[in-house]
């Protein structure tokens, strides 16, 4: 929390232990308030198996099959929702270098805005959910994770604006 309130954005790998034999525990800190929780997809945008998900994941970027850099030379190929997170780490780092004075909130905010619709879309949400949640859906948050729509899109504003008052009733006369 002292990251966030510093103005730090935090971003975390939602955790490997989501298949139906895994036991799917509630992974820190990509579940505290104010962090970005990652999950994985394949090279086909769809999650991962081993990918967590939950209501503590906010976007997905690819991490399966991803080829890294091993110490002290060479390469190997793995895969992992701790692969996915630098992707979204990546797009928060060029969003503040972008909008300098943009918050976590406001980072955050636009990397879930912008993501690309998640396969099935948010009908797979959480039922009950209003507001912002009805957008996410549990496997994949707010949708995969678009580094160019999240740099250039213009966003509407955080919350809708005030209602317009209510015209006077019918004979009254305005003043």
């Amino acid at each position: 929390q002292r990251a966030i309130d510093k103005g730090v954005v935090v971003v975390a790998a939602a955790g490997n232990t989501g298949s139906d034999q895994d036991l799917d525990t509630t992974p820190f800190p990509a579940d505290y308030p104010g962090v970005i929780g990652v999950g994985a997809v394949t090279s086909d945008g769809v999650r991962a198996t081993y990918s967590q998900h939950g209501d503590y994941v906010d976007v997905v970027a690819a991490g399966d099959k991803i080829t890294a850099a091993l110490p002290g030379g060479g390469m190997r190929v793995d895969s992992g929702t701790s692969f996915a997170a630098p992707m979204v780490t990546a797009t928060a780092a060029l969003i503040k270098q972008r909008f300098p004075q943009a918050t976590p909130a406001e980072v955050a905010r636009r990397i879930e805005a912008t993501a690309d619709p998640a396969p099935g879309g948010p009908q797979a949400s959480t039922p009950g959910a209003s507001g912002d949640d009805a957008a996410r859906n549990p496997e994949y948050g707010f949708g995969l994770l678009d580094p160019y729509r999240a740099l250039t899109e213009t966003l509407g504003p955080a919350s809708p604006p005030d209602p317009a008052p209510a015209p006077p009733p019918a004979g009254s006369q305005a003043g």
